[in-house]
Order: structure tokens, then sequence, then C-alpha cells
């Protein structure tokens, strides 16, 4: 996934910021290895923390990662964190509760800890990002193909290899193609220029997607939960907004 996400990437860098003056080979290497670190290390913890604790536990731990970004980055002197930014996390994380919880819990601390290393590992890339505000150049590329090295190597360390089926290859190319390298292109420059806390709240929208994205294709129901889930993370997102306002 990382492999195909790298050819997309190096396509938007030289169609989007080929006109913007670059830093040097030397220095653009910084952030492409800080992502690729991100990339490779935040997955591979969060794979291991499924094989100790349920997916959906896994998962919703690594979901802190959105406020490790704002508490980190208001440690730091980045953000000027309000109480209704707190409310807003809070709101946030809790609707990504109701939209992502099954009820089973595994209490392995070392589940939980590499899925929380997980989330800490994107936050990390998040405040580095802040601090490091050059445009993306080739970081994203760069960085990507680190990561499909660094996976590479760990799975020869720590799986089978098994060929995967046409179906399966397909899917995977379409994943690194849209999802992870569109979408984290998008959020790359949307969290450099745009309002980091309320893109770090309005995150808690991506289960959201998911479940109203399976809804619409059958493969969910529209219940309680979801439409629960919905109304908080908006709300969330809302008194994230409102608390930027100057004041």
């Amino acid at each position: 996934m990382f492999f195909f996400g790298s050819f997309v990437f190096a396509s938007l860098h030289r169609s989007a910021v080929a006109h913007i003056e670059q830093p040097s080979s030397e220095q653009s290497w910084l952030p492409a290895v800080v992502y690729g670190l991100a990339l490779a290390g935040g997955d591979t913890c969060f794979i291991l923390a499924t094989h100790r604790i349920p997916a959906a536990q896994a998962n919703l731990i690594s979901y802190l990662w959105p406020v490790m970004i704002v508490v980190l980055g208001a440690a730091m002197g980045l953000f000027r964190l309000r109480l209704r930014q707190i409310i807003g996390l809070v709101l946030g994380f809790f609707g990504a509760a109701i939209l992502i919880w099954d009820g089973h819990v595994a209490m392995s601390l070392s589940g939980i800890g590499l899925a929380l290393l997980s989330g800490a590992c994107w936050a990390a890339y998040c405040i580095f990002r802040l601090t490091w505000k050059q445009p993306a150049s080739n970081l994203l590329a760069r960085g990507c193909a680190l990561s499909t090295v660094l996976c590479v190597l760990l799975h020869f360390l720590l799986e089978p290899t098994v060929i995967p089926s046409l179906g399966a290859l397909a899917a995977t190319v379409v994943a690194g193609m849209i999802p992870l390298a569109l979408g984290n292109f998008v959020w790359d420059e949307g969290f450099r220029r745009g309002d980091g806390q309320l893109l770090a709240v309005m995150a808690y929208g991506t289960p959201l997607c998911s479940a109203l994205l399976l809804a619409a294709l059958g493969a969910a129901l529209l219940t309680w939960n979801l439409l629960t889930g919905a109304v908080v993370i908006v709300l969330a997102g809302f008194l994230s907004r409102a608390d930027s306002a100057p004041g």
C-alpha cells in the first residue's frame, strides 16, 4: 500500500508544488524520515496491538491521537488551549467511542501500550509538521517509500509470506492511491496551513464517514448508535470552531 502511495505522492508533488522554491535535498530528508517512521511505526504497533486486544479496542485507544496533538501542541506553546476545545476533544472521543466500541475489553498492558504508541506516532508527526512549516515538497513520496522498505523488512522478520489474490492486490492498490496518498496529502496541507486544533477534533469524523459509507452501500444499518455518534462528533467540531474565534 505504501509502495503505491509513494507514486501518487510523487505525482502530487510535481503538479501542486513544482512552482514553490524547495529546501535543499539534505533538509527535505528530515521530515521524510519522520513521516516514514510515523507511518510504518504507527501501523506496525496497531497490528501488533490487535494480536493482544480486540481490534475495536485497539482502534479506539489509537484514536487518542487527536487529543495527544492538542495537549502536546499546547504544552509546546503551539496551541492556546481553552475550555471549549477541551470539551470538543472529549465529545469527539466519546462520539468515536459510540461508533467504534463493541463492548469487548482485554486488559493486556502490552496491547494497550502498543495501541497508544500507534496513536502517538501520528501525533508526533503532526506536531513536527506544525514546527516544520515548509511545503510538502517530496517528503510524502520519500517518507512513503521509506515506510515501504521498513514494512518489507518487518514483514520478513515477523510474518509468514502469503501471496495475495488479485482482488486483495487490487484493493491494496486502491487503498494506497486514494485513502493513503490523497488523504495524507490533503491532511498535511490542511494541518500545515489551517486550524490544527479544529482538524484534530474533526479527525473523529473518520469513523463516522466510514459508518455512513457502509450504510450507504448496504453493508451496515443506520442505528441509534450511528446517529448519536454523528450528533456528538458534529457538536464537537462546532465547539472547536467556535473556540477558535478571537477573544
